[in-house]
């Protein structure tokens, strides 16, 4: 995580040369998109945790956490991402962010059925699901970084 902040960082920085439209655009999207990356890691953590099964809720015990709050979040950032004004120097940037959310819509779908079903086999099957979508979702914040990188020099550039 402390490479993902030292990039994020130095996009920033670069970000303060750039067009003011693209600084904009990369200070609203990529706030949004850390909240996200946090709150993935959490919820897998709690999905290993047993925070989303329904049998292992006790009185003592806060209740299940519902996926499908984040899914309508995840939604409105994704729109956000594609709707806001940008130059095309951010569009890479824009599509790596997108194709992001769109992985992690589905991963909270999946999470949403996970919690739904009292299937103890269908369970399993979907927290394996999850599991490697987890994977892939934690393997691509450095490649958008990379993208974001990219994109904030291209546009720090004189034009």
């Amino acid at each position: 995580m402390n490479k993902i902040l030292l990039a994020l960082l130095l996009a920033l920085a670069l970000a303060a040369c750039g067009q003011p439209g693209d600084l904009e655009y990369n200070e609203a999207v990529t706030s949004a998109f850390l909240r996200d990356l946090q709150r993935i890691d959490r919820d897998m953590e709690g999905l290993i945790n047993g925070d989303f099964d329904t049998r292992r809720t006790t009185p003592s015990t806060p209740p299940v956490k519902n996926p499908g709050d984040h899914i309508v979040e995840l939604e409105k950032n994704l729109n956000r991402v594609q709707q806001l004004q940008h130059s095309e120097e951010a569009s890479k940037f824009a599509s790596s962010l997108s194709h992001y959310y769109e992985l992690q819509i589905g991963y909270y779908q999946q999470l949403k059925r996970y919690v739904e079903t009292d299937d103890k086999a269908q369970k399993e099957l979907l927290a394996q699901d999850l599991a490697s979508a987890y994977q892939t979702l934690r393997a691509l914040p450095e490649q958008i970084f990379a993208v974001q990188k990219q994109f904030l020099e291209r546009t720090s550039l004189p034009h």
